[in-house]
């Protein structure tokens, strides 16, 4: 079997409110995911995955979404990881998908660009995508494949702001939640507004600092940004509330109707 080192993102800013469509600032960790990889043309179709029991089953169909929809009857995949710490369950299926497309185009003699791999992915996906939450796996997929900071907002507004990565993660849980628990018909269009404006200005301010910062200086310069974005969570999503130390944690958005619960 073949080996790879992969890219784990994880969303530091920005939420996925109802009916908006901000931007996520999105960081890799320093620390890589090492895994074991055969993908190969072969007689009959088998798909073999262990990464991590809490998404192979979606990993799993996700492939055989990609085998089936380009008729690829004759292909093998099989992929594990080689340690089991814990990481984030967005950023590691991110990751993984975006390496299992890319690496079936491969074989098969298509090389696929960043864009490509994003948009082609999002087809197989097998999970359903409740509004606001259309492109956080989009924007962890475009981290996990550029190696670094970077931020992304939809299909055209997109970018790579520097080559800084977290190296100060020290645990994580993920936490499902319900629906949020105030709308646009709680607060009314202009508040909800400002509320959605305000949360994509602290990410752009975020990505402002980071740009201009050495890595060493991320926790100092985004602490107050990750505080404001995390009460703001904190008051949409209730489930998130017993987390009453806001500033040791990150609410970082990930599968559809979760949060992976970042400490620090």
């Amino acid at each position: 079997m073949s080996r790879a080192e992969l890219h784990i993102p994880i969303i530091l800013l920005g939420l996925p409110l109802e009916k908006s469509e901000n931007p996520y600032l999105v960081l890799p960790l320093k620390k890589r995911l090492i895994i074991e990889y055969e993908i190969k043309n072969e007689s009959r179709k088998e798909i073999s995955i262990s990464i991590d029991p809490y998404i192979d089953d979606l990993l799993l169909n996700y492939t055989n979404n990609i085998l089936e929809a380009l008729e690829l009857t004759d292909t093998t995949v099989r992929i594990k990881r080689k340690l089991n710490e814990k990481l984030p369950k967005g950023g590691l299926y991110a990751a993984v998908s975006a390496f299992l497309l890319y690496k079936i185009a491969d074989i098969h003699g298509e090389s696929l660009e960043t864009y490509e791999i994003i948009e082609y992915a999002r087809l197989y996906d097998d999970f359903e995508l409740s509004s606001g939450w259309e492109y956080v796996i989009d924007a962890l997929r475009y981290s996990a494949i550029q190696g670094g900071a970077v931020v992304y907002r939809n299909d055209e507004e997109y970018g790579e702001i520097s080559q800084a990565k977290i190296d100060w993660f020290e645990g994580v849980e993920t936490k499902k939640v319900k629906k949020q628990r105030y709308n646009i018909e709680d607060y009314g269009p202009d508040v909800y507004g400002a509320i959605i404006h305000l949360i994509g200005t602290i990410v752009l301010e975020a990505a402002m600092r980071v740009k201009e910062s050495e890595e060493y200086d991320l926790m100092k310069i985004l602490k107050s940004l990750i505080d404001a974005n995390n009460n703001i969570a904190g008051l949409f999503w209730r489930d998130l509330m017993r987390k009453t130390v806001y500033s040791n944690v990150i609410f970082s958005p990930g599968l559809p109707g979760e949060f992976d619960i970042i400490y620090f």
